[in-house]
């Protein structure tokens, strides 16, 4: 805060985005009153195509009347994205240009703008667009002071409510000093905003289809807000993992992940909510040793059985007895080869439940075993299926197992 309200004093133009409820509007009152008379706080949320011709004008007076009283002044413009996107939004943007930057105190007048991410900040207007002249920074990270308000290491502070201050003073407000659990019930209230708003990056991060070095700015300071990274590794905070939002993203964002344990966890997720799950891939069987190692790897996620229906490529017994050795002995897992009358049939992939006619429509079993890139693979969700799998599944031909 003392930083920002110097850098303010001194005349820059500075912009802070966030999430929804992440302190933006805390932040921005704490500095007007650091900065004392000079400063004027300006709530961009409450201007709406009724009001924002007298909002603008009353904008413009507060500046220059501070500026005259205290020979600098210093703007504090909260929720600066919804302002500008008011019919209005281009007329407020020159008023701001002119006055911040071209007016005669220009380089007297400091200016702090906060937005959500989801904002569109950059207006097509004539001239040089404010906001590029300004420079971008975070919101807080979390401290060592901090955390010992929590009664909480700093390490333990960034495992449960991320890097920066955001979900750690939401557990200051509620009380919640000894754990993540009431702050969970925090991001759960708030997962529908919080999804509209995140950058494509950061929920692609979350949702494990790339890696917090892969994001953009907006994106890594957005996860930095909902997890802890150190050296390029990126851990999600225990308070959003105890969330909805994980969910809610993974509804509204159907790309498949990229890190194998997230594909192992998305899978197990799958298995749960889909009863006697029949995975059908003609190529499901093309590694078995990955095959196996991969639902491993999901028994210690889900006990829900899954049965595979596939096709080997060189389909003779050898082939089959070294398919089902290396299945062998894993729980709740049941295979068949496709009966070659209906492989002509069964050329997507789903994951379906006969007994509900529902399920999903899934990526190569390449990708969900984590041998290939997602790209733009995805999951769809059937709601119903006009297809007899149960048919297909007793014509399947038993894999031969050692045992036998």
């Amino acid at each position: 805060m003392h930083h920002v309200a110097g850098r303010l004093i001194d005349g820059s133009l500075l912009v802070v985005r966030g999430l929804p409820r992440s302190g933006k509007t805390i932040l921005s009152k704490a500095v007007a009153d650091e900065l004392g008379g000079s400063a004027f706080y300006f709530d961009g949320a409450a201007v709406d195509d009724v009001n924002q011709k007298h909002e603008h004008a009353r904008l413009r007076s507060e500046v220059e009347r501070r500026l005259a009283e205290h020979g600098c002044a210093q703007l504090v413009f909260d929720s600066y994205g919804n302002a500008v996107r008011q019919s209005r939004g281009g007329v407020l943007h020159s008023q701001l240009y002119g006055q911040l930057v071209d007016g005669p105190g220009g380089r007297d007048i400091g200016a702090l703008f906060t937005s959500r991410y989801a904002d569109a900040l950059d207006l097509r207007v004539s001239g040089s667009p404010l906001l590029g002249r300004a420079d971008f920074i975070e919101l807080p990270r979390l401290s060592v002071e901090d955390a010992a308000v929590l009664g909480l290491s700093v390490d333990q502070a960034r495992s449960y409510y991320g890097d920066t201050t955001s979900l750690a003073h939401a557990a200051f407000r509620s009380g919640a000093l000894s754990g993540p659990d009431a702050v969970s019930d925090f991001v759960s209230a708030n997962a529908a905003s919080y999804t509209r708003d995140l950058p494509p990056d950061a929920a692609r991060v979350l949702l494990g289809a790339r890696t917090f070095s892969d994001a953009d700015g907006a994106g890594r300071q957005a996860l930095r807000g909902l997890g802890a990274e150190a050296d390029g590794t990126y851990e999600v905070a225990r308070a959003v993992t105890q969330s909805t939002l994980l969910t809610e993203l993974r509804r509204r964002n159907p790309g498949w992940p990229k890190v194998r344990a997230d594909s192992v966890a998305r899978f197990a997720e799958l298995l749960d909510d889909v009863p006697n799950a029949l995975w059908v891939d003609r190529y499901v069987y093309e590694k078995p040793d990955q095959l196996a190692h991969f639902l491993k790897e999901v028994r210690s996620a889900t006990d829900a059985p899954v049965r595979l229906l596939g096709k080997p490529v060189n389909d003779h017994a050898n082939v089959r007895r070294d398919i089902g050795r290396s299945l062998e002995g894993i729980a709740g897992v049941d295979a068949r080869v496709m009966a070659y009358s209906d492989c002509p049939r069964l050329h997507d992939r789903h994951l379906v439940s006969p007994s509900l006619d529902a399920g999903y429509i899934l990526p190569t079993a390449g990708v969900i075993l984590g041998m290939d890139d997602p790209g733009s693979a995805v999951i769809v969700r059937m709601p119903s299926i006009a297809f007899n799998y149960e048919a297909c599944w007793k014509r399947g031909n038993p894999l031969i197992f050692p045992a036998q």
